[in-house]
């Protein structure tokens, strides 16, 4: 009886000791994100009579993507962080500016996805105009020789 007695008293108490040293699952604070301002200019080749690009228009959609890993302290490496996706519109001149979350202590890269947009580009609609004019003006010349040698 001493023996179950003993048992049971080493068994509360080893109970009683694994119990109390279970440690409370971490918790964590979510802290609100600096942010900064990025902006720029879009361009793109919209008129194919010169060379070199120019400024898109207002309306025109573009995507800025940061990988959410980035913007944490120490990241946990089996955790699959999102990511995270902003966008905006260009104004007037293809000008843009738009607000994303920053951290101090990492870089943060960013992402920049350019939108498929249509607009009419200038082209050489000039030129194919005059080569027209010539073409038939060639045409009418080689009607007048063939006149000219029939008689």
């Amino acid at each position: 009886m001493k023996n179950i007695l003993s048992i049971i008293l080493v068994a509360a108490l080893g109970s009683l000791i694994a119990f109390t040293s279970c440690k409370k699952k971490d918790t964590y604070e979510e802290v609100e994100l600096k942010t900064v301002v990025i902006s720029g200019t879009v361009y793109a080749d919209l008129d194919a009579t010169s060379i070199g690009l120019e400024k898109v228009g207002a309306g025109t959609k573009i995507i800025f993507r940061i990988d959410s890993r980035d913007l944490v302290q120490a990241p946990v490496g089996t955790h699959v962080y999102e990511i995270l996706q902003y966008e905006t519109t260009t104004k007037d001149e293809g000008k843009y500016e738009i607000s994303l979350p920053t951290v101090k202590f990492n870089n943060v890269t960013v992402d920049i996805v350019p939108v498929n947009f249509e607009k009419a580009q200038k082209t050489v609609l000039i030129h194919t105009k005059l080569q027209y004019i010539l073409a038939m003006q060639f045409k009418s010349l080689l009607q007048k020789v063939k006149d000219i040698t029939k008689i």
